[in-house]
């Protein structure tokens, strides 16, 4: 019986990075495992030689369709009790595991990430143990903390059972997208204080997304925020979450403007639909939602980008 199969999605990952990955997950002792390898379309790099040497792992290619279709193909051949979600270039720590937590049949159980390039610790919940699903939500709406797919295992009956996939039209906010669509089912929920996952994070590659992307960006945005608000009136969540998305929400807009370095229409736009109260920001963002909105601050966006290019740069090299 196959208790966990691991699904990697792979776009022109170097060799070198795969097994990197790969390595970190035949680290795995104490469960039987599968590794599904799923190829999105790969143009630099075939990666045949490099699965031969991994004889738990699969490939699976697949015409280009994004991440998420590519999960999506991972979760229809897995055949595990557990799913878990790994990147290409992010590094699963087997040995922080508690495997004996798959005997007690939770739905998902979480553990916490960290960066490479960081001994911080994103630490989501106060204690171990069971935790419920309002409060899951509640965490959730507050910030990114369990927006990510990874870090976490789900029981495969309970995604199939309840037909949860990614949304393959988006592109960004996938994984929080996805965890909403769990916790909406009721799920029973374990959560370990103990870092399993450390993940690479460049702010170039965002950027990048955006640039490329910015309609579908915001309209996946748009999308999220409009439901967090759902969430918070469907199980009647206090005021001050309805002001910390708020909040959020333009602090997103503001740095999506610096990117662009200008106070992009399409962004004041999607600010706007958002009908927040301004009431309610904070001194700071009060500042910012203004800036997005007025298009007399493309000068001010197009100095603050370069602040933020060169503050960035010297993050890098330190």
């Amino acid at each position: 019986m196959v208790q966990l199969s691991v699904i990697i999605p792979i776009f022109d990952t170097p060799p070198e990075i795969l097994e990197r990955c790969l390595n970190a997950i035949s680290k795995i002792s104490k469960v039987n495992y599968e590794t599904l390898v799923i190829d999105d379309g790969s143009k630099k790099y075939n990666y045949t030689d490099t699965i031969r040497k991994y004889p738990d792992t699969k490939l699976y290619r697949k015409k280009n369709g994004g991440v998420s279709s590519a999960r999506n193909l991972g979760l229809k051949k897995a055949s595990g009790q557990y799913i878990a979600f790994v990147d290409s270039d992010d590094v699963f720590a087997a040995k922080n595991v508690s495997w004996n937590l798959f005997k007690k049949n939770y739905d998902i159980i979480i553990y916490d990430m960290a960066k490479f390039s960081s001994n911080c610790q994103t630490q989501i919940f106060k204690t171990t143990g069971e935790i419920a699903v309002n409060d899951a939500l509640k965490i959730f709406i507050s910030g990114t903390k369990l927006y990510s797919a990874c870090a976490k295992f789900y029981k495969r009956h309970f995604l199939l059972s309840n037909s949860i996939e990614f949304n393959s039209k988006t592109i960004n906010g996938e994984d929080a997208l996805f965890n909403l669509d769990c916790f909406e089912k009721s799920p029973s929920i374990y959560y370990k204080n103990r870092v399993i996952y450390l993940y690479d994070f460049t702010a170039s590659h965002y950027d990048n997304r955006v640039k490329n992307n910015l309609p579908i960006i915001l309209d996946n945005y748009l999308y999220k925020y409009k439901k967090n608000l759902m969430i918070i009136e469907k199980h009647n969540f206090s005021k001050r979450y309805k002001i910390n998305i708020e909040n959020a929400a333009i602090r997103q807009m503001f740095r999506i403007d610096l990117i662009l370095a200008k106070a992009d229409h399409s962004v004041k736009k999607c600010a706007q639909e958002m009908h927040i109260s301004l009431k309610e920001l904070s001194f700071k963002n009060h500042i910012k939602y203004h800036m997005v909105v007025d298009n007399r601050f493309s000068l001010a966006f197009r100095f603050l980008a370069v602040m933020r290019k060169i503050r960035l740069r010297s993050r890098r090299t330190n």
